[in-house]
């Protein structure tokens, strides 16, 4: 598909991010191609979508590279 949007989410709860897999495999147009348990794992992957589901409460220990995704997206 032409218009395919591909998006990544960023969250510490695996179920979370299982769902998100689940719910877009059955949106014909959105597609999740990268998913990650902290900001610094979804920085370290090569060619991230630069469209985001963050977790907007992450663990203290995880938010070290937040400024990073700001500047990269």
């Amino acid at each position: 598909m032409e218009n395919m949007i591909e998006i990544g989410a960023i969250d510490d709860e695996t179920m979370l991010l299982q769902s998100f897999a689940n719910w877009f495999a059955s949106t014909p147009d959105i597609r999740l191609t990268a998913t990650a348990a902290s900001v610094d794992e979804y920085l370290a992957r090569q060619g991230a979508p630069t469209i985001v589901l963050l977790d907007l409460d992450p663990r203290p220990r995880r938010c070290s590279s937040m400024p990073d995704l700001i500047t990269v997206c």
